[in-house]
């Protein structure tokens, strides 16, 4: 399409003759619109984005196996923001936390319960067993919480469907 829009024959890379009908201003300036949507769309690895709009979460396999996994356990904001900084953030839409906890309870990983009036996500027996655990953590204010804590096979758990968790 840029050839054609510089006035190029692009099968034999000669210079277009000046009465053909691809050789218009008009028909140049419609080439080089062309040319820079396809190289949008090529750069946002063939999916079309509207401006303002992100692309829906995708992760290559070799941008997973770059992806830290502690032996400390972390909650699931850390293994949100860990997934999120190995992706272009910017151009596609990111994984939360919230996502992944509402993932985990599709998959009987946790569940809902009411406590004081609130709705929380708290371990099942299956979770317990999988690798999460409740730590009571106390904010600099001095309000304390119970925070689901990730082992490292959650981690790699959680990281491996990132793909299945963040594409919904």
């Amino acid at each position: 399409m840029t050839k054609l829009a510089d006035g190029i024959d692009p099968l034999t890379d000669t210079e277009l003759p000046g009465d053909t009908a691809l050789n218009n201003v008009r028909l140049a300036r419609c080439f080089f619109y062309v040319a820079e949507i396809i190289g949008k769309v090529i750069a946002n690895g063939g999916e079309v984005v509207y401006p303002g709009e992100k692309a829906t979460f995708y992760i290559s396999d070799e941008q997973l196996e770059a992806i830290a996994i502690t032996p400390e356990p972390v909650g699931v904001n850390e293994i949100a923001r860990r997934v999120n900084a190995a992706i272009d953030a910017k151009r596609m839409i990111g994984l939360t936390g919230e996502r992944i906890n509402n993932w985990l309870v599709e998959q009987g990983l946790l569940k809902v319960e009411t406590r004081e009036e609130k709705q929380v996500k708290v371990a099942t027996p299956e979770g317990k067993a999988r690798g999460i655990s409740t730590v009571l953590v106390t904010t600099p204010e001095g309000r304390s919480y119970e925070k689901n804590v990730f082992d490292k096979s959650l981690q790699r758990l959680v990281i491996d469907q990132s793909n299945s968790i963040g594409g919904r």
